[in-house]
């Protein structure tokens, strides 16, 4: 969409053309990214597994030996707080550390 001030007479875009593109604008960036799940999103990403768990997956990419960035989280503090979110799943955590100057991860 082109800036407010190409809507002139002979300009790039007339000026009749404003509201249809301010109406492309609310459809493309309010009803599919903001009211819907926008089509890059798994729709089953939120789906809980059988019995109703779920699993939250992180994955740390650490490149510094001198350091562990998995001591900096509370695995307790994410369970409740998720269990905020959606108090009627189960959920767990799963861990994963990665250094990305080597060929695979490495469990902590």
């Amino acid at each position: 969409m082109p800036p407010i001030w190409d809507y002139t007479e002979g300009g790039y875009r007339e000026p009749s053309q404003l509201g249809g593109d301010l109406g492309l604008v609310a459809r493309f960036v309010a009803i599919n990214l903001l009211f819907t799940l926008p089509p890059y999103v798994d729709p089953l990403v939120t789906t809980p597994g059988a019995g109703g768990n779920k699993v939250a997956h992180i994955e740390m990419l650490e490149d510094d030996p001198a350091s562990n960035g998995l001591a900096w989280i509370d695995e307790g503090y994410i369970l409740r707080e998720l269990r905020d979110f959606e108090p009627v799943t189960d959920g767990s955590l799963a861990l994963r550390t990665t250094s990305p100057s080597t060929a695979g991860p490495s469990k902590p």
